[in-house]
């Protein structure tokens, strides 16, 4: 093949290669960044839609909470207890429906929208004003509250029916104990809205009614015009859809809502058919538009309601980077080609003519004509190939006929000519490398400058990042990979710092657990900037911890992420510990005036049945009862106490007893049977309860306490082994400590569990089958006792095994009182027949109890019904003792006792309280009493009070 031939070969392919590779390149980087964009969307189409399924989660949470505190709302059981005692229930709701629509008689619905629980709802809820303040608009547009019958008890505003049980939302919250519905036009509130309906259940887990709200979709339709109002681009069109697809809501004005939307009209055919759930493209009225799509998932427990979002963007718009890049390489790459077309014609038109001329020259050499004349001017090796042929003419022409020496000197001269040729070649390519070597110097001086800068600032920059009380982390946005920690970071961990730069983020934090979720959160935070939040990360032991996380997008040459990471831990116990400590005193003040009333009770009931324990022709098989009804009432005052005790944290003032272990042991293996028995048929399973025999031990403390503590302990054990299993209990004394055992084989239980297994509220079980209470009233029952309890050993699996520890107690054997009234007056009582008791209370069988238990002691009893007549009555008789209840109208019993100090002072006085741990022995003495009966007083214990007092 020719030279010229050659040359142009060479030329072409050179120029299709360019060609070629400028197209695939700019195909190629098209291709990455609309990805990248795509990606983007998408991530901002899920975190939009976690946004949406969170904010009805918070809501969800902000209704149940309520919904707890109502579960101890007296109005609730009172209006329960009032519907439960009519006779025809239907034809009184029929009624009360027909009275609730009339147009001209509202005093039934008003009596109801203006009780005292209406108007709590109102200022809890705050449905009006305040969200309409904050969000300018109202949040929960409707909230009201039915019975167990499915009547409405009290209500924000009027609701459309009187009576909701026949509607489907009642009985699915009834069932389950949440429901919430899909979003609906609702009548009453005028709204369209998401309706949130808790089940609200006692503190013995009984249903009492259910909790509606109407959460107003504006809440969540914030939400997507908050990520309207932030995207970069303004061809971008929200649309969110429900399970049937139908329109919920969309940006793009003039839509009406629940119209039908077929899928194609959102997706393609293809995309459809696939089932793809990422993005897609797809022609619109000839314009070319991005779809991106996700489906809601729910949060946590709340499952969603099976919505969808639909993000749209003109391609021209959210592309046009895209597009711009592509001009710029076509641009570019046409440019280099036509350079290299020019110059391509430029090497081959100045390499090809010389050529021409040397290759005819020798042709005619060849020929004998050592005449011609060779036209090539120039200085290179064509320039000097030209002379040689011209000397080489001269030289033939000259000396054609010189002999084979003549020859021979001229192929020597030829030789050295070339040498020449080829040393001048070397020293031209020896001079190219010395000047490439020496701008190669250059280049890596200015780079060690560089590197030389970069070093000091990071050295400066690293003092600082050590200094930080915080963990600092520095992060790869696009990979999550560790890039840099601080001294802080390591220690929090407890990796290397070797070892924290080889993870990503989700290998140590619970918030983002694999790469798709740091995406969205890097994508997030782009746009944004900064972020606050809580997670959780798990140290190189696998413990974890909370942490507050401060994060920013730091824009640079190289993109990166800063996190500060502040462990949070005292922080949340010292929360937890604030919330537990309202709710305990919040059940305080509720206990204080059940116990009360209660108290009051067992006050008529235990003089009741003194007095007829008093009469000398009682059978034997009524005093039997009799002693019996009493026992409960002494049951029923202890656990009043202990009620008051658990929510107040205080002593009983109940007195201890020796008891018998064993006897213990057997009563509650007896009170378990029936839940051991239940629980084997529920479960189609074997129990066995191992007791080893063992010497008894005695104790001293209330029995039916620590009946109940032990039977607590052994219940949870039960409820550890879904699958069967058994209960080893062993008795064993050290030193002057009785050591109570109970080992189970369930399913155990974790470290942090363990911890907190006797606080109180504290439970591991599903709402309504668990009050945290069980465990943390058997540790305050043996507290009390002088014990302690603990959970020995425990692993998840393994099983549990709890200790009890009790103090050893002397056995004194004596024979106790019977506490009934002798059958004979003795010197003492008789002496109390001259003794006046003023007996003071507001309520007239109290007082008429109280009278009666002084006259079988023997004292002469006088009553009062307040203070006034009180007053009235010392000024006109003398009476050596004054009883008096502490809680009276007008005239208290602290007042009482100030004023009767002041006129009488030679009258003793006791405080007579139904309040129990209200009431403390230090008060009464600071208010001039001498002692304090706790109701219900008994015969016994009043006769000991009054000898004590009357001594002094």
């Amino acid at each position: 093949m020719k030279i010229t031939n050659k040359l142009s070969l060479i030329f072409t392919v050179l120029m299709l290669v360019i060609g070629l590779g400028g197209y695939f390149l700019t195909i190629q980087i098209q291709k990455i960044i609309k990805e990248n964009i795509t990606g983007d969307t998408l991530a901002i189409a899920k975190q939009t839609m976690s946004e949406i399924d969170m904010n009805i989660y918070h809501r969800i949470n902000l209704v149940q909470g309520y919904a707890l505190s109502l579960s101890r709302q007296p109005y609730i059981t009172e209006s329960n207890k009032k519907f439960g005692e009519i006779r025809n229930k239907k034809q009184y709701i029929a009624d009360k429906e027909r009275e609730w629509s009339a147009p001209e008689d509202k005093s039934f619905i008003r009596k109801i929208s203006n009780n005292e629980l209406s108007r709590e709802i109102r200022e809890e809820f705050e449905i009006k004003d305040f969200y309409r303040k904050k969000y300018g608009y109202e949040l929960f547009s409707e909230v009201f509250l039915t019975n167990r019958y499915g009547v409405n008890i009290a209500q924000s505003e009027k609701t459309t029916d009187y009576y909701q049980a026949d509607e489907e939302w009642w009985r699915k919250a009834k069932e389950k104990g949440l429901y919430v519905s899909n979003i609906a036009y609702d009548k009453s509130a005028g709204v369209y809205a998401v309706d949130i309906c808790v089940r609200i259940v006692g503190p013995e887990g009984d249903f009492l009614g259910v909790l509606k709200t109407v959460l107003n979709i504006k809440d969540v339709i914030s939400v997507i015009n908050n990520v309207k109002r932030n995207s970069p681009y303004e061809t971008t069109v929200i649309k969110l859809v429900n399970r049937n697809n139908e329109l919920i809501y969309n940006t793009r004005p003039g839509f009406k809502i629940f119209q039908q939307v077929p899928e194609t009209a959102l997706l393609s055919k293809q995309n459809i058919k696939n089932k793809k759930d990422y993005s897609i493209y797809r022609k619109l009225n000839g314009t070319k538009e991005l779809i991106v799509h996700y489906h809601s998932i729910g949060y946590r427990y709340y499952k969603g309601l099976g919505w969808k979002l639909f993000l749209e963007f003109k391609t021209s718009e959210i592309f046009a980077p895209a597009h711009a890049l592509k001009k710029y390489i076509y641009t570019f790459f046409g440019f280099i080609l036509v350079f290299t077309i020019i110059t391509m014609l430029t090497i081959y038109k100045t390499l090809s003519a010389p050529i021409i001329k040397l290759k005819n020259a020798a042709l005619d050499i060849g020929k004998g004509n050592f005449n011609i004349i060779i036209d090539i001017n120039s200085n290179d090796e064509i320039g000097e190939l030209a002379d040689t042929f011209k000397s080489m003419s001269f030289e033939l022409k000259t000396s054609i006929e010189k002999d084979k020496k003549l020859v021979a000197e001229t192929a020597k001269v030829e030789t050295e000519r070339k040498n020449a040729e080829e040393l001048q070649a070397a020293n031209e390519e020896y001079q190219a490398a010395n000047e490439e070597l020496q701008a190669t110097n250059e280049e890596l001086q200015r780079a060690y400058e560089e590197l030389k800068k970069s070093a000091e600032k990071n050295k400066e920059l690293r003092k600082l990042i050590d200094m930080a009380n915080d963990a600092v982390y520095i992060i790869s946005p696009e990979t999550g990979r560790i890039i840099d920690v601080n001294k802080k970071a390591c220690d929090s961990l407890g990796y290397t710092a070797d070892e924290l730069l080889s993870l990503n983020v989700f290998d140590f934090d619970q918030l983002i657990t694999n790469i798709q979720a740091w995406i969205r959160f890097a994508s997030s935070l782009r746009v944004s900037g900064h972020t606050l939040l809580e997670s959780e990360h798990i140290r190189k032991n696998g413990k974890k911890f909370p942490v507050e996380i401060n994060g920013r997008y730091v824009f640079g040459n190289v993109n990166k992420i800063v996190a500060f990471a502040r462990d949070i831990s005292e922080r949340k116990k010292t929360e937890k510990k604030l919330l537990k400590n309202q709710r305990l005193k919040a059940i305080g003040e509720v206990s204080a005036g059940i116990a009360h009333d209660f108290n009051n009770s067992l006050q008529r009931i235990l003089t009741g049945t003194e007095t007829l324990l008093a009469q000398d022709n009682i059978s034997e098989h009524n005093k039997y009862t009799l002693t019996r009804i009493k026992e409960s009432v002494k049951l029923s005052a202890e656990n009043i106490s202990r009620l008051l005790r658990f929510s107040e944290n205080k002593s009983l003032n109940a007195e201890g007893e020796v008891i018998s272990i064993n006897s213990i042991i057997s009563a509650v293996l007896k009170q378990i049977a029936p839940l051991k028995k239940m629980l084997a048929e529920k479960n189609n399973a074997d129990f066995t309860i191992n007791c080893e025999a063992a010497k008894d031990y005695f104790t001293a403390g209330r029995k039916s306490e620590l009946i109940e503590a032990f039977y607590n302990i052994l219940k949870n054990s039960f409820e550890a082994m879904p699958d069967g299993g058994i209960i080893e209990i062993t008795t064993l004394q050290k030193k002057q400590n009785i050591y109570i055992t109970i080992s189970d084989s369930g399913i155990g239980m974790d470290e942090e569990t363990a911890a907190e297994l006797f606080e109180p509220f504290f439970t591991k079980k599903e709402i309504g089958t668990g009050t945290g209470i069980g465990l943390s009233g058997a540790y305050a029952a043996i507290k009390d006792a002088g014990g302690n309890i603990r959970v020995k050993k425990t692993a998840s699996g393994k099983g549990t095994t709890v200790e009890v520890v009790l103090p050893l107690a002397e056995i004194v054997y004596s024979k106790l009182s019977s506490g009934y009234p002798p059958e004979k007056q003795n010197p003492e009582t008789e002496k109390q027949n001259s003794i006046k008791v003023l007996w003071v209370d507001d309520q007239k069988d109290i007082r008429e109890m109280g009278a009666t238990l002084l006259k079988m002691a023997g004292y002469k009893a006088v009553t009062a019904s307040s203070g006034t007549e009180t007053l009235k009555k010392l000024g006109r008789h003398t009476f050596e003792v004054v009883i008096t209840d502490i809680g009276m109208p007008d005239m208290n019993g602290w007042e009482l006792a100030a004023k009767i100090k002041k006129l009488y002072p030679a009258v003793k006085l006791i405080a007579l309280s139904g309040w129990n741990f209200e009431v403390t022995d230090k008060q009464i003495k600071e208010k001039g009493f001498i002692e304090i009966l706790r109701k219900p007083v008994s015969y016994v214990k009043l006769n000991e009070i009054l000898n004590k007092v009357i001594k002094l």
